[in-house]
């Protein structure tokens, strides 16, 4: 925001104290990471996901490749997960393909930010015939299905990890350009943009210095729960054959293997689908208690109804945190 007082303008860095925003986002940055039980327990997965990606050659106890003469063994101390229908160990592939999936991850929203978020800055900025032209190829876009989109864009590139996150990364685009486009639309009608303007600040300095940091929470909130969506779509990629390519191991290519012989092993499709249910949890609980951190108003929302319900089980009239009753059915 632009600073009115000519007097602490004067002052030097170090008679103003420590800046309170680096303090402030420290603590918002640990408030979200270890906030409440959701963003602890989700924490705790995507580190130890994050961990097994990284030290996958330390923590696999065999190739994710190597085969042995006996498929489907259960569980043992030799195969902790047992073997699929090739005698490959279901643990390493487990471990190696959880890599697959973080990297995947990272592709697609990595992408997705970086053509939404200009395209959407400059529609919501210049607004007019720019803002019609980029709203009206992103409105194209979402007319189609997401996953049929990208398998369409994927036999384009051709099949493999990183192509099909290319694709996925498009296909997410058009919702982030979307939503920065409106955060934009109501940030720039703002009293502090405003002032910057009739303070001289030219266009690239106002939109740099107060547009941006005031319209990119919810961007940030949105890409946390597309990076669950994104696991989910390289796991159906690889389950088409579209993503990770035979032998390398991925949730979905495992999934797809042990479909084949549900009637024979059941137990081989359930380590996939935990893994796979337990990233994408785990990153739309993060989701969750970042929206609680970077929105107020929604933690207070979210508050209140927690106090009524527990007022209800009490029997007594909800109230609000502000002391105002609640009426009922809210």
């Amino acid at each position: 925001m632009v600073t009115l007082d000519p007097v602490s303008s004067r002052l030097p860095d170090a008679a103003r104290g420590p800046a309170p925003s680096a303090w402030r986002s420290r603590r918002g940055l640990r408030q979200w990471l270890w906030g409440d039980w959701r963003s602890r327990l989700a924490t705790c997965v995507l580190a130890l996901v994050l961990v097994m990606a990284i030290a996958a050659p330390l923590i696999a106890r065999y190739s994710p490749t190597a085969q042995d003469f006996i498929p489907f063994r259960g569980p043992s101390s030799a195969h902790w997960l047992g073997t699929d229908d090739l005698g490959r160990d279901v643990w390493s592939r487990l471990v190696y393909g959880a890599r697959a999936s973080i990297e995947a991850a990272g592709i697609a929203v990595c992408l997705a930010l970086a053509i939404g978020v200009p395209i959407g800055l400059i529609a919501g900025f210049r607004g007019g015939w720019v803002d019609a032209v980029l709203m009206r190829i992103a409105d194209t876009v979402l007319s189609f299905p997401g996953i049929i989109l990208a398998i369409a864009i994927t036999a384009v590139l051709g099949p493999g990890l990183v192509h099909s996150m290319l694709a996925v990364g498009i296909v997410f685009s058009p919702s982030i350009a979307r939503l920065m486009r409106s955060q934009v639309l109501v940030t720039k009608e703002r009293l502090y943009v405003d002032a910057a303007v009739s303070f001289g600040n030219p266009p690239s300095r106002t939109v740099a210095r107060h547009i941006v940091p005031n319209s990119i929470q919810p961007v940030v909130i949105q890409a946390t729960f597309m990076l669950g969506l994104a696991v989910i779509a390289e796991a159906s990629l690889s389950f088409v054959g579209l993503g990770v390519q035979y032998p390398s191991p991925s949730f979905g290519g495992m999934l797809q293997s042990a479909s084949q012989f549900i009637s024979v092993h059941p137990f081989g499709v359930y380590p996939p689908g935990v893994a796979i249910a337990l990233i994408v949890l785990a990153f739309n609980a993060l989701g969750d208690s970042l929206r609680d951190v970077l929105d107020p108003l929604a933690s207070t929302r979210r508050a209140a109804r927690l106090a009524a319900r527990a007022s209800t089980r009490r029997g007594h009239r909800p109230e609000a945190p502000g002391g105002r009753h609640v009426p009922e059915g809210h």
